[in-house]
């Protein structure tokens, strides 16, 4: 292995710099090991082009490489991929793939950058040519100045407001992640979609129960989502907010689940107190000779009355 790589200073303000010297030593690893030129490599017993950026490995390989055990190997990758958006992988029976996230955009040699810099600059200096060459046999009558009507100019787009009720939701997707994972989630384009298609379906379930869709009662809705989501294992390893989106039917359902449940308790509860009453005076009346008369009992919760047979 030759060459070298380079290692932006952001790195330093990643939350496990400090916390975690594996991951970090891990992330150095998969840096040094990425092609920097396209390169055919075996994936799953067959061959691929890796891309620069991209290499070819196992979770047993990097352990032997790096020392780390093959479990933490695994966590870190899967940390890298799902939570810090650092690299993508794709498995198989035998190996991996793994793609560095951006890698073109931290890993461009100075050649490439020298390069593209002239190619730049002698882009710029044919276009600037061309204009003088324009100006150079414009004909003198353009040079007449022909005024504007006030109604011939463009008006100004009005700059788009941002909807504070869609900035207090994303706020609370960040403080709910922060609050049970103590890092902060990622928010690609993809996120951002998922996340405006859970809304939708917010706003019609609130509108079909008559609720006014305001900032507070938006926060309310999506608090009590995350929190019911973050009740099943897989959801809670994968708190993704697509997973959250193809999830979103097993998740409402939980809510309502749970309000019918109470009902059922309270229902069964309000009958057991009635039929212990009734076996109360089941037993007075046999004490006192069956002198009770017939009469009715009535539950102190409940409005229904059942006939006592004497």
């Amino acid at each position: 292995m030759d060459g070298w790589i380079k290692l932006h200073r952001k790195i330093s303000e990643k939350p496990y710099y400090a916390k975690d010297s594996e991951k970090v030593h891990l992330w150095l690893h998969l840096l040094l090991k990425a092609n920097h030129k396209p390169k055919t490599e075996m994936l799953g017993g067959k061959p691929i082009i890796c891309n620069p950026g991209q290499f070819t490995t196992g979770r047993k390989q990097l352990s032997n490489e790096t020392g780390i055990d093959e479990n933490k190997v695994e966590r870190a990758l899967n940390f890298f991929e799902k939570i810090e958006g650092q690299i993508e992988q794709r498995k198989t029976n035998t190996n991996r793939l793994i793609s560095i996230v951006n890698w073109g955009l931290y890993q461009i040699d100075e050649q490439q950058m020298n390069n593209k810099r002239t190619t730049d600059e002698q882009r710029m200096n044919t276009l600037q040519e061309c204009k003088e060459i324009k100006n150079s046999i414009i004909s003198p009558l353009s040079e007449v100045k022909v005024e504007k009507s006030e109604k011939s100019e463009t008006p100004e787009k009005p700059e788009k407001t941002k909807d504070p009720i869609w900035q207090l939701i994303v706020k609370t997707w960040f403080d709910f992640y922060q609050q049970k994972f103590s890092v902060e989630p990622t928010f690609k384009p993809g996120d951002a979609a998922n996340l405006k298609r859970i809304v939708s379906i917010a706003k019609k379930r609130a509108e079909k129960s008559g609720t006014e869709w305001n900032e507070e009662n938006a926060v309310k809705w999506f608090n009590a989502f995350f929190s019911n989501a973050y009740k099943f294992d897989w959801i809670a390893k994968n708190f993704l907010i697509p997973n959250l989106y193809n999830q979103i039917d097993k998740i409402l359902n939980t809510s309502n689940d749970a309000s019918s449940n109470t009902a059922k308790v309270q229902h069964i509860s309000k009958n057991r107190r009635a039929a212990s009453a009734m076996a109360v005076l089941s037993d007075l009346r046999k004490e006192l000779g069956g002198d009770l008369g017939q009469g009715t009992f009535k539950d102190p919760e409940t409005t229904v009355q059942q006939p006592i047979a004497i």
